[in-house]
């Protein structure tokens, strides 16, 4: 819907372009990145690649320019540099609601480490 807008034969500029990509297609990317910090980082890698594309898109760039030009040209950071999301990781432990404040006191259970298998949460009811 968006890519006649944002394609090469677009008769937009680039900055109308950069205001439709921040607007429509920035927020759908970076739905609910506060829990990102718990989250693997090829699930991650898989936002950023699809970002890196909408770029390449917006600025008319090939694939041989280097993405640290792609964004800083367009004056927008990567998703995994986005400070929200370890922001509220690390906030966690200190939350008021105590539901929130639980998931960061990893208790090892058996042999797994993995979170699912390692987070106790308590009866609050």
């Amino acid at each position: 819907m968006l890519l006649p807008l944002l394609n090469k034969n677009s008769n937009l500029s680039r900055n109308s372009k950069r205001l439709i990509y921040l607007q429509y297609l920035q927020p759908v990317l970076t739905y609910a990145c506060q829990i990102w910090g718990c989250a693997a980082p090829t699930n991650v890698n898989n936002l950023q690649v699809l970002q890196n594309r909408a770029l390449r898109i917006l600025l008319n760039y090939p694939q041989y320019i280097a993405r640290k030009y792609l964004h800083r040209d367009a004056g927008i950071q990567p998703l995994n540099e986005r400070s929200l999301a370890t922001k509220f990781h690390s906030q966690i432990s200190t939350h008021p609601n105590m539901s929130i404040s639980v998931q960061a006191q990893a208790i090892t259970t058996g042999r797994f480490n993995h979170p699912i298998h390692s987070t106790y949460l308590p009866n609050i009811f």
